[in-house]
């Protein structure tokens, strides 16, 4: 029996709040990492639909998750696709947003297909809820707000996300997102990162955000590897984890 093909993509929004923690030892910088008002999402639903079919639309799943399910669309469509969404997403900016972001917003992009090669439904959902793109926002100032601890009882509510942390000052997360790569990179990341060192590095520009960039590594966990990094281009660095493979399909073609 001839199965039809169709494609899913998952959306999550996290923003992180930056708190200034007051307690007995003093003061402390936190993160609490939070979902968008409905505003946001319906923002995002706008900013995606020229991207898509007219028959098609993102739909919102509870705080910070959307899905888009496209029938009739296979893996090779579903990337192209990808492609247009995340051109779009692209272009939100902090500062456009109604109301302005006063938090860093990343919006985390999966997709999945059926079916491909050896596909099962199950895997479609797996694959569907790893980050395939990730846009991220950042509002020009942040200023972070005060708490106050109280001893025993404080704890920084965290929303329950999956491979979702932020660059902090100072360290490498423990975790990081994980990117599926594309198939080319655009001239104007390329620049950052000049091609031998990103050969012995293990790592490409994969997108730029203000003075952010984010760097697809191998092992997004080397400090040594994001600090020199930070001095040679002069920016922070959001490092996010890739396969070997389609990190030497880039590689392979200089710049």
């Amino acid at each position: 029996m001839q199965v039809s093909p169709f494609s899913l993509f998952v959306f999550h929004v996290v923003q992180a709040e930056r708190l200034v923690a007051r307690g007995p030892k003093g003061e402390r910088e936190e993160i609490r990492y939070l979902h968008p008002s409905s505003g946001f999402m319906h923002q995002l639903e706008d900013k995606v639909q020229p991207a898509l079919r007219k028959e098609d639309h993102l739909f919102t799943q509870g705080e910070g998750s959307a899905i888009l399910f496209l029938p009739g669309v296979e893996q090779r469509g579903a990337y192209s696709i990808l492609e247009r969404i995340y051109a779009q997403v692209d272009l939100l900016e902090a500062e456009t947003v109604i109301p302005p972001l006063k938090n860093e917003t990343h919006i985390l992009i999966g997709c999945g297909s059926y079916p491909a090669q050896g596909e099962t439904r199950e895997s479609l959902l797996r694959q569907a809820e790893q980050s395939a793109r990730c846009v991220s926002l950042r509002p020009r100032i942040v200023t972070p707000s005060l708490h106050t601890m109280v001893p025993s009882t404080y704890s920084t509510r965290q929303v329950p996300i999956r491979r979702v942390n932020v660059p902090v000052q100072g360290g490498t997360p423990p975790t990081t997102p994980f990117l599926r790569l594309p198939a080319t990179l655009p001239q104007r990341l390329t620049r950052f990162i000049p091609h031998s060192l990103a050969h012995e590095l293990h790592c490409v520009p994969v997108g730029k955000d203000q003075r952010v960039l984010t760097v697809a590594m191998v092992d997004p966990q080397n400090r040594e590897h994001i600090d020199y990094l930070t001095q040679l281009t002069h920016m922070t660095i959001f490092p996010v984890a890739c396969t070997q493979e389609e990190l030497d399909m880039l590689l392979a073609t200089k710049w």
